[in-house]
């Protein structure tokens, strides 16, 4: 993830060469918070959050990564809900999920003072999707 953010090329590269697959598996395989942490993290990069509107990848080709984010919005771990709301800032029009928005107003409710990276990160997709 870390060469990936610095250079669109090189995330381009990385996601031609299936490091897609790779992450899916890992979300899909590992429940560490660790491993969970670095997945999401990871295709926070890959979906372009270090880089500027006009390099982000095409959403087809990043989609297969971010089919199993929404589940993580009910993770008890800041660092997890605030890349996949980093994710969802940048994808969350073109993903099909009825029940999105209502898991990111949740997490505004839970508690207002326990996470502020993730209100903030919550209201960065609200505001990306008015």
């Amino acid at each position: 993830g870390t060469i990936a953010s610095d250079d669109p090329l090189i995330r381009d590269y990385l996601i031609k060469n299936n490091i897609v697959e790779l992450l899916n598996f890992v979300l899909k395989r590992y429940s560490s918070l660790d491993m969970v942490r670095k997945a999401t993290w990871t295709i926070s990069i890959l979906c372009g959050v270090t880089h500027s509107p006009d390099k982000l990848p095409p959403f087809k080709t990043i989609k297969p990564a971010i089919q199993q984010i929404p589940d993580y919005l009910e993770s008890q771990d800041e660092d997890i809900l605030v890349n996949c709301c980093k994710i969802l800032a940048l994808t969350l029009p073109g993903l099909n999920e009825p029940d999105v928005l209502e898991k990111l107003l949740k997490l505004l409710l839970i508690n207002p003072n326990k996470f502020s990276n993730v209100n903030k990160s919550v209201l960065d997709v609200v505001i990306q999707l008015a």
